[in-house]
């Protein structure tokens, strides 16, 4: 695990997404993604597909400045 600037973290989800998706009888399940924003946890479990992870990340990545520092975690669903 290690800091992130936040200008880099769009760029490092999709990769994490692709690694670590589970595939099963429903199909592929998203890891769960959680980001540490300064004080802030981010969840981001939960959600269906990578466009939507990108697209709350998003939001929430806007309220920081693009050389702070965030850390994303990412878990693989069993």
């Amino acid at each position: 695990m290690a800091a992130v600037p936040v200008s880099e973290v769009k760029g490092h989800i999709p990769p994490l997404i692709e690694e670590l998706t589970a595939f099963g009888d429903a199909g592929g399940l998203v890891p769960d993604i959680y980001l540490l924003l300064g004080a802030r946890i981010v969840d981001l479990s939960g959600l269906l597909s990578a466009s939507q992870v990108l697209s709350l990340a998003e939001s929430d990545l806007q309220q920081m400045g693009p050389d702070e520092a965030a850390v994303i975690l990412a878990v693989a669903k069993r």
